[in-house]
């Protein structure tokens, strides 16, 4: 219900998730989850910690250089 709130004031919603997805999936702009039929990603058993950090690193190394991010950061 609350992606449903959000889809009607036209907020976009990521939705971040290390659970067993069940259909349907949120209607959200995007669902991040290792263990969704399909995905790449080496190792599927991250914590909601681990989906977060590679999100956030994955943000970082797209935008960080132009906001002024250290490089380091990522690391």
């Amino acid at each position: 219900p609350e992606i449903a709130f959000a889809n009607k004031r036209h907020i976009d919603v990521v939705v971040l998730d290390h659970h067993e997805p069940h259909a349907p999936l949120p209607k959200a702009h995007a669902v991040v989850n290792p263990k969704r039929a399909g995905q790449r990603y080496p190792f599927r058993d991250l914590s909601a910690t681990g989906v977060v950090f590679k999100f956030a690193a994955a943000i970082l190394e797209k935008i960080g250089p132009a906001a002024g991010v250290p490089k380091h950061w990522l690391k």
